[in-house]
């Protein structure tokens, strides 16, 4: 075959033309607007080998409990004041909107606190409240009304502290969802990850329910237990129980939070309104 240097140099130029239109098309693209990560597929999780015949230890991403939200509104519950997070716009955790006193939170005449989750205007919104108090070491201990047996596969409810000028911002979590259809209760020692996590399939549970951490010097130890019961202790059974004995934070000004959001901002499993009602805080110094 003869070779013919003029084809050579037109079959160049006209791959590097090629590749310059093909750059310029798959070129960046313009920084995304509003949320910056699109919201993780419900159930994302890590796994991490566990220790031998131990149950398995999940880290996930951190949720940002109360990322860029407003202020607006107080409650008066279990005798402390309580803030409402609002927030019209995406926000932590989990991309959630939240909702103004009165629609997502509320306190009803037995002085029990109701967190919603509601569809309006074709938009969900969630419910948090922020303690104006802070404890520090002691028993954080929650009465729940509402069957965890009940909450929704897309719903989560989340139980701590948060907020402190410290790295993880004390943050000690109870956190409740449904996985494989079965209610799960989650500890957690921020930042989530091998030692600092445990979770525990529970059910099926009764109406009344209490989640509560003891927070000590040397330990954090959380009970899942069944009806009203503020010293473990005394209860009959438990349902799930975890101590932490790692690096146990300090108290540093952190407040309580109570929440009940959608998992990665989807909307209920079952398209309906969620409510979770809590009889009462207490808080039991050491």
């Amino acid at each position: 075959m003869r070779f013919r240097p003029g084809k050579v140099v037109l079959a160049l130029v006209l791959v590097a033309l090629v590749g310059s239109v093909a750059a310029a098309y798959m070129g960046p693209h313009p920084p995304a607007v509003g949320i910056t990560a699109p919201p993780l597929p419900l159930g994302t999780r890590f796994p991490v080998a566990p220790p031998q015949g131990t149950e398995p230890v999940l880290m996930y991403p951190p949720m940002g409990p109360s990322d860029s939200a407003g202020i607006q509104e107080t409650v008066l519950f279990s005798g402390i004041e309580w803030s409402v997070k609002y927030a019209p716009y995406r926000v932590g955790p989990q991309y959630n909107h939240f909702s103004q006193k009165g629609d997502s939170v509320w306190v009803d005449e037995a002085g029990r606190l109701h967190l919603a989750i509601r569809e309006r205007d074709g938009t969900w919104y969630a419910a948090e409240v922020i303690s104006h108090e802070t404890f520090g070491y002691g028993s954080y201990v929650f009465f729940l009304d509402t069957p965890l047996d009940d909450i929704d596969p897309h719903v989560v409810l989340g139980l701590f502290t948060y907020g402190a000028d410290t790295a993880h911002y004390n943050e000690i979590d109870i956190e409740v969802l449904v996985r494989n259809a079965r209610p799960v209760v989650q500890f957690v020692v921020q930042p989530a990850y091998h030692g600092r996590i445990a979770w525990r399939t529970i059910g099926p549970m009764p109406a009344l329910s209490t989640l509560l951490f003891e927070w000590t010097e040397d330990a954090i130890t959380f009970h899942a237990l069944p009806g009203h019961v503020s010293d473990p202790a005394a209860s009959r059974f438990t349902y799930a129980s975890w101590t932490y004995t790692g690096d146990v934070p300090v108290p540093a000004g952190e407040s309580v939070h109570l929440n009940y959001y959608l998992y990665s901002g989807r909307t209920p499993e079952d398209g309906q309104d969620q409510e979770m009602i809590v009889r009462s805080f207490v808080f039991i110094p050491p």
